[in-house]
């Protein structure tokens, strides 16, 4: 079975080439770890494998990557990610002129615990939320900035989700942890290479990096309602005052779909001609935007935000 699997990576990525340098950082709670690989040779990668015990996130820090999931490729370049459930095959290889770097996270069976937070048969956040269907037709001009089949075909069938924050199921809508809200867009491709867009309801994030968010997440899963001040939140809060300033700039909008959304990531779209420009989704409703005043929020029951003072639909 391995010496399959090496043949199939090698009909694939032809003969195998070393990843130059890969450095790995492992937390002392062992909750997850984390991997910084380097190839300096174009087309180099390793061999075709699987992890049956971890999931893995790529994030491409540096250059173009092509992975290999369960035999289909997927192209990646500077700031894209990908991610590979247990048990897929899968394998990716520097197609860049010029040294690539991946950033590798492999996440345990049980990660959601690793953060105390959330409960641990539901999403660690965004755990309350409504999924829709629509059609995606791309805009004329996009094929001047981007060469995607997905950009230049017909219409797509998409799968979208509108979520609130916390990882709570029974949140109710008017909740402190019910925002930012977010939009999840999944586009369905023909060839399979789906697009997906993640974006929340505020043009900020409360951190600028993912340990911080992790300690964030922490400390609100220590902090309960009879935790002596100053709690695990606050004491976070004081040493990180973007944050702070963060959470008092949140807004409750009437509905979603009155509401902005911004892309979490930038993305980089490469033309016919070779051109790149890296572009960031802004979703505006045609409704216009409309947020709950406090007064507003207090008046909403718990769960039953259909009716006075505003219309937003219970999932």
């Amino acid at each position: 079975m391995v010496n399959m699997a090496r043949a199939i990576a090698e009909m694939y990525y032809g003969p195998r080439r070393r990843i130059v340098s890969s450095r790995r950082y492992l937390r002392a709670d062992r909750k997850y770890s984390l991997r910084i690989c380097s190839n300096g040779t174009p087309g180099g990668g390793p061999p075709l494998h699987l992890q049956m015990r971890h999931k893995e996130l790529f994030f491409v820090l540096e250059g173009e990557i092509s992975f290999r999931l369960n035999g289909r490729e997927i192209g990646r370049a500077a700031c894209g990610t990908a991610f590979v459930q247990r048990g897929v095959p899968h394998c990716f290889k520097n197609c860049s002129h010029k040294r690539a770097r991946v950033r590798i996270l492999f996440t345990p069976r049980d990660i959601r615990g690793s953060f105390g937070y959330g409960k641990p048969t539901a999403r660690a956040v965004h755990t309350k939320g409504v999924v829709l269907e629509g059609v995606f037709t791309p805009a004329p001009e996009a094929r001047t900035i981007v060469k995607t089949s997905i950009f230049s075909g017909g219409p797509l069938p998409i799968v979208a989700r509108f979520s609130v924050f916390a990882g709570l199921p029974d949140l109710p809508d008017n909740a402190d942890g019910a925002s930012p809200a977010r939009l999840g867009v999944k586009i369905k491709s023909v060839d399979g290479d789906d697009f997906d867009i993640e974006a929340n309801q505020h043009r900020d994030f409360i951190t600028a990096t993912f340990d911080e968010f992790a300690v964030f997440l922490r400390a609100l899963g220590a902090t309960k309602p009879d935790t002596p001040h100053p709690n695990p939140v606050e004491q976070f809060l004081a040493t990180h005052p973007h944050a702070e300033a963060f959470l008092e700039s949140l807004t409750y909008p009437v509905s979603y779909a009155e509401a902005k959304y911004f892309g979490i990531n930038a993305v980089k779209f490469t033309n016919a001609a070779g051109r790149s420009v890296f572009v960031r989704y802004q979703f505006v409703p045609r409704a216009g935007e409309h947020y709950l005043t406090p007064e507003q929020r207090k008046a909403v029951l718990p769960h039953n935000v259909r009716g006075p003072p505003v219309d937003r639909q219970r999932f």
